[in-house]
């Protein structure tokens, strides 16, 4: 059983305020000079794995409606975009806040399988457990940390306020941060579930 300390907070700024304070704490390279670091984060894809379009209607300054039809989501797109948006750039931090899972009929068929496999096309650094990970119960996200570390990437799963109970076989799995070394200094990356 789980025991949740749950903060209100936006997980993005939670992990990217944690990310950016431990910045170059204690490296074992240039301790405290400068380090310019690129976070590329996402959050809640909730398993809506292919791209879809969808019409929305928008108003101009005088208050006219137009309809636009716009391209959504799609975990190939987010990939590809994390991509572009890393090249060329030395030092990248790759984050996932978490709620991956549950919301479309990948998760439903797959339990997980389908997202840990695209996840793993990104190699983020760490993936903080959002609260959707929760629904398949502890033996679910079993899974799905097992499927998403079943490929060499081998992403962190975290959260400091979420504490499986002992000789669980969460335990071994969630940690509180990660240390990630870039250009020799150390980042601390600290996750929340909210």
């Amino acid at each position: 059983m789980l025991s949740f300390k749950t903060r209100r907070t936006v997980p993005f700024l939670a992990v990217s305020l944690c990310a950016l304070s431990l910045a170059a704490c204690g490296g074992s390279g240039d301790k405290g000079q400068p380090l310019d670091l690129t976070i590329l984060h996402i959050n809640d894809h909730h398993s809506h794995l292919d791209a879809e379009s969808t019409a929305l209607t928008l108003k101009d300054a005088a208050g006219a409606s137009k309809s636009v039809t716009v391209e959504l989501g799609g975990f190939a797109r987010v990939s590809a975009a994390i991509e572009a948006l890393a090249a060329g750039k030395p030092n990248v931090l790759k984050l996932h806040a978490g709620d991956a899972l549950t919301g479309d009929l990948y998760f439903t068929q797959s339990e997980g399988q389908a997202d840990a496999a695209l996840m793993n096309t990104v190699c983020f650094d760490a993936f903080t457990l959002g609260n959707h990970e929760f629904d398949g119960a502890d033996a679910g996200l079993v899974k799905f940390i097992d499927y998403l570390h079943a490929g060499a990437c081998k992403t962190p799963v975290l959260s400091a306020n979420v504490k499986p109970a002992a000789g669980t076989p969460l335990a071994a799995r969630v940690a509180d941060y990660s240390i990630i070394e870039r250009s020799g200094q150390q980042v601390g990356v600290v996750g929340l579930t909210v």
